[in-house]
């Protein structure tokens, strides 16, 4: 028995999924749509990690979505993020602090759940009522942290690196709560002017998609920043690398032997573990 770590879609908390070794394709990725059952053997669903998180909880495996599941799935967040739209106006017009999320799907369509930060608590209980009649549909309004508030984003992906500004600097305005100055220096951003950083996001240390713990692990995978790197015998330098989208940028020195001005090569984690060395390769007769 072999056990997955997961992100649940909808209540976004950890979950430990059991699963018989010879079930898993090795052609499950990153981030895959995994369905299972918890303990009351309630269906969910949950994105599948390429790490361990800690957690207690064991629910059983049922299967990997289907490209038609997946399909279907698209169809009904498709339309989750329509009505977003509108819970997001109607949301903001009663509540001006609060800050919409975003929306998300059940599998099935019976359900959707719109999520928000926010510094205080509401009685949104007339709310609730008026909005259900407008859009004729099951919904659970959730209430989340700041840190889940980066991690729900939608572009959440897209913006975060270990190297440039991470998610929050571009998307969010407002005090953070604090972490280990530790996950500042294992994440390379102890040295960008701590002043500025403070002012960019109201706070000196800062909220992130992952913890110290992650970093420290998932780094031995990667090239440390600035170190040489041989990619098909030639020597290139390492600008940055991606934890969560599992890319490494490499670039070839330019005409002024200056590194920032070679072409750049992006490669994934399993490119450069194929075609890349630290040590100048020896080429033999």
């Amino acid at each position: 028995m072999k056990t997955l770590s997961a992100i649940d879609w909808l209540i976004h908390k950890p979950v430990n999924i059991e699963i018989k070794d010879d079930i898993l394709s090795e052609t499950v990725q990153a981030w895959d749509m995994l369905l299972y059952k918890d303990e009351e053997w309630k269906e969910h669903l949950a994105e599948y990690l390429w790490y361990t998180l800690p957690n207690n909880k064991k629910s059983r495996f049922i299967k990997r979505l289907s490209s038609s599941d997946m399909e279907q799935f698209k169809k009904n967040q498709q339309m989750a993020n329509e009505h977003f739209i509108v819970f997001s106006k109607d949301f903001k017009a009663s509540f001006p602090d609060a800050k919409t999320i975003c929306a998300r799907s059940t599998l099935r369509w019976d359900h959707i759940y719109f999520y928000f930060y926010a510094e205080e608590r509401y009685n949104f209980s007339d709310f609730v009522r008026s909005f259900r009649e407008k859009i004729q549909k099951k919904f659970f309004i959730y209430q989340v942290s700041s840190r889940d508030r980066v991690k729900l984003h939608p572009d959440r992906r897209n913006w975060f690196d270990t190297s440039w500004l991470p998610l929050m600097y571009t998307i969010f305005r407002h005090p953070l709560p604090m972490v280990e100055h530790e996950s500042l220096q294992v994440q390379q951003l102890d040295g960008r002017d701590p002043e500025r950083l403070k002012d960019r996001s109201w706070k000196y240390n800062h909220t992130f998609a992952f913890e110290k713990e992650f970093y420290e692990e998932e780094m031995k995978k990667y090239p440390s920043k600035w170190s040489f790197v041989y990619f098909e015998w030639n020597k290139t330098k390492c600008m940055w690398y991606n934890l969560l989208t599992q890319e490494i940028k490499l670039r070839w020195q330019g005409e002024n032997n200056e590194w920032f001005n070679g072409e750049r090569i992006i490669l994934s984690l399993d490119e450069y573990k194929k075609n890349c060395t630290l040590q100048a390769p020896t080429k033999t007769a």
